[in-house]
């Protein structure tokens, strides 16, 4: 009898916990619901903020909603968010630096495309800054890195994603920075050629020629170039120069 009575407790005792459990298991399902709803509420609240163009409070509500919630259903559009308000306002180092994060966190990111092309811009807008800046220029030392940086990330959009809704500005913003990078060196070129230094001149041209060749600036360099030849006595690249500039003319 005594077996029997402790036999019953031990099953009631089971069921009490079993439906403990489930009442905690639900409690905390609950939880998780309000807060899903809570953030996604935040989340839309930043989508008007971005649509009214008040970035730095869009910046501080999403940084706020990424600090706190780690959970995937939003984090990885938070981020994206985040670069894109960065981005507007002109924290430039700042949206470079969330989005090497974020290749980090997701390096099968299904959307690469974007963040590929993001950088690009970033890139090219902070060197163009550096550009604008650098207003005396008396030797090779004007660093046009980034401006480099930003090329390679748009000739990845071409080749890599053919498919890309990016690709037809990626081209575009291509044929920019090839004519930033090739005035560059023709103003150093420039630099050389009036200090004589005719061996550097010739170098600096062939390098334009090779990498920038459809360029206002590269058929600008091919006189300085033919010159250079002309003072260096080398007669079969003068007279192979002085045609390539008659079929430009």
């Amino acid at each position: 009898m005594k077996k029997k009575y402790i036999k019953i407790i031990f099953l009631l005792l089971i069921n009490l916990i079993q439906n403990k459990t489930i009442a905690y298991s639900y409690i905390t399902q609950k939880k998780e619901i309000k807060n899903n709803i809570y953030y996604y509420n935040e989340y839309i609240k930043t989508q008007k903020l971005l649509k009214q163009k008040k970035y730095e409070n869009a910046i501080n509500k999403l940084k706020k909603i990424d600090q706190r919630y780690y959970k995937e259903i939003y984090t990885k559009q938070i981020k994206i968010n985040l670069i894109y308000a960065y981005y507007k306002n002109k924290k430039l180092n700042k949206a470079k630096s969330t989005i090497e994060k974020f290749l980090k966190l997701y390096p099968k990111y299904e959307n690469k495309d974007y963040l590929i092309y993001m950088n690009g811009i970033i890139n090219m807008e902070i060197s163009y800054k550096k550009f604008n800046n650098f207003f005396i220029l008396n030797t090779d030392e004007k660093d046009m890195s980034l401006m480099k940086i930003s090329e390679k990330n748009f000739l990845n959009i071409i080749k890599k994603y053919p498919n890309s809704i990016y690709k037809k500005d990626s081209e575009k913003r291509l044929i920019y920075i090839k004519n930033q990078l090739s005035k560059n060196e023709l103003l150093i070129t420039k630099f050389y050629f009036k200090k004589k230094k005719w061996k550097i001149v010739i170098n600096r041209i062939k390098h334009m020629i090779y990498n920038y060749p459809d360029t206002k600036y590269t058929k600008d360099a091919l006189k300085l170039m033919h010159y250079a030849l002309t003072k260096k006595k080398l007669l079969k690249e003068t007279n192979l120069i002085k045609k390539i500039i008659d079929i430009n003319k």
